[in-house]
């Protein structure tokens, strides 16, 4: 699969418009389209490459869409991650509260509340930049709704607990807080909320969601984790074993799930959602699960096989990523099932994102020391005893400043490191950072696969290449552009430095081709 040189509107449009048609909806397309620009504008028309990465969908694309392909009344759904040009957090946010106010203001009548809510998860001292994502739902009768999706970590794992809890507050859900921690498996070190979501419509119905991505649980321990939500234990069972291709111990990456609340349904309801990319997930084998899945619930594969026909850009066979998860819900007395794909603006193949055998590192408790990791935000950084190791599982990922992913690896903020950092990078098909620096730091690569280049020095004159197995020595203050040489395969590289806080020393530069 070549590289894209498109505009986000040119390639995603046409791929909505064709699930549309697929689902029986194509006299919403241009509604859906409409609300797509919407959510998507300014950064809509810029080319794909010109984007940073995102966390929507695997490969870093900016956009998810999403069907209901089991259950009585087909739904189209998208979801997008508002982009500033910089990806910093402080634009990320900026971005986030435009889009937040034009949907909010829809619905004058909670508007407030929605806003209020808002300034909880988009705060001007984010600690991350993906802090938000909108979308919205198509059904037969018309636009369905909005929503947003907000990052309880925004400022910190700390700190999730404790905005979810005056989120809730402000929603008038209080009670509902003994349900979400009765639904963190493990507790909220192994259950970690990864996001909070509220349905943007006035309708009393409206659903305010938190997902937990649920470390080393089996499918035994979500059938127990949601048999009091309606779940018959040998349907999760099944279902996992099924979608998974027959690995529903999530030995790749861990399952998700959320709990759904309404002034009316304290408790909640839930939804389980298995991931699809990664390990051996090539789509024409992840297509034949979700066949298998359907047939076991009695709901015909058409639809979602002309659903799969219409965002599909590629033979199914010839790699996997198209996939990012399906989901399994009860509903009046039968379960609904969804199916969720990536656009791949950037890439095929996309590795798993999350260790699913061990938890992540253990969360930190706000306003305290802990020797285990440093803290950004209002907490403090103990030194780790030098005598002790610290293990640090392959976990989320981030953008650096250089404009590529990263999976977080040694660190001051994940181990306590006082010199060094190591990570791995990610850099897509016929991608280029942006060319920077590192101030008083040397940097040492190692090329695990891929094709890579790179331009360095003053002016960017000088031109060095790199294979699969070769490593390559950037002294301090060097300027420098890596750049991806493959326009099929992603460049993945070890990257280490001797700067214990990865981004601080990261002087982006002005790219003299473009000037």
């Amino acid at each position: 699969m070549t590289v894209l040189t498109g505009t986000i509107s040119e390639v995603c449009e046409l791929q909505l418009r064709r699930l549309a048609v697929g689902l029986d909806l194509g006299a919403y397309a241009d509604l859906a389209v409409e609300l797509f620009r919407e959510l998507t504008d300014p950064w809509n028309e810029k080319p794909v490459s010109a984007l940073p990465m995102s966390d929507v969908s695997p490969d870093g694309s900016p956009v998810e869409f999403a069907a209901e392909i089991g259950g009585p009344d087909p739904s189209l759904q998208f979801a997008i991650e508002p982009m500033a040009t910089e990806g910093d957090p402080a634009g990320q946010v900026l971005a986030a509260r435009r889009v937040m106010e034009s949907l909010a203001n829809r619905y004058s009548s909670r508007a407030d509340q929605w806003m209020d809510v808002a300034g909880i998860f988009l705060p001007a001292g984010a600690a991350q930049r993906h802090v938000a994502m909108f979308g919205a739902e198509i059904s037969r009768s018309g636009l369905a709704g909005c929503k947003v999706w907000f990052y309880p970590s925004v400022t910190g794992r700390e700190r999730a607990q404790s905005l979810m809890r005056q989120a809730l507050a402000l929603l008038q859900l209080e009670a509902s807080w003994q349900a979400v921690q009765a639904h963190a498996w493990g507790g909220f070190g192994r259950s970690r909320p990864i996001l909070f979501s509220l349905d943007l419509t006035a309708a009393a119905e409206a659903r305010t969601k938190i997902y937990f991505r649920h470390y080393g649980a089996r499918s035994e321990d979500l059938a127990a984790l949601l048999a009091p939500n309606g779940f018959e234990a040998v349907e999760i069972l099944e279902f996992c074993r099924l979608a998974t291709g027959g690995r529903p111990d999530f030995d790749v990456q861990p399952a998700v799930t959320c709990l759904s609340l309404t002034p009316d349904t304290p408790l909640g309801s839930a939804t389980l959602y298995v991931p699809l990319w990664g390990g051996e997930s090539r789509d024409d084998l992840v297509r034949q699960h979700t066949h298998q899945v359907l047939a076991r619930l009695g709901h015909p594969t058409a639809l979602y096989d002309r659903c799969l026909a219409g965002v599909a850009r590629r033979p199914l066979s010839a790699a996997g990523g198209l996939h990012n998860y399906i989901s399994l819900r009860p509903a009046s007395g039968q379960y609904r099932v969804k199916a969720y794909w990536s656009p791949e603006l950037h890439s095929v193949n996309p590795p798993p994102r999350y260790r699913t055998d061990r938890p992540p590192l253990p969360v930190p408790v706000e306003g305290t020391i802990t020797d285990r990791r440093s803290v950004r935000g209002d907490t403090i950084m103990k030194t780790p005893n030098p005598t002790e190791l610290v293990l640090v599982h392959t976990g989320e990922t981030y953008q650096g400043k250089q404009g590529h992913t990263f999976f977080a690896g040694i660190s001051r903020e994940t181990a306590g490191s006082r010199g060094l950092c190591m990570h791995v990078v990610t850099i897509p098909p016929g991608a280029k950072d942006k060319p920077h620096l590192h101030e008083h730091h040397e940097s040492a690569i190692y090329i695990i696969s891929g094709q890579a280049e790179g331009w360095y020095g003053e002016g960017m004159q000088k031109h060095l290449t790199a294979d699969a197995g070769d490593f390559v020595y950037i002294p301090a203050g060097v300027p420098h552009q890596p750049a991806n040489r493959s326009q099929t395969e992603p460049l993945i590289a070890i990257v280490a430095r001797t700067d214990p806080n990865e981004q601080e020393s990261v002087i982006v530069l002005n790219d003299p081709k473009e000037s």
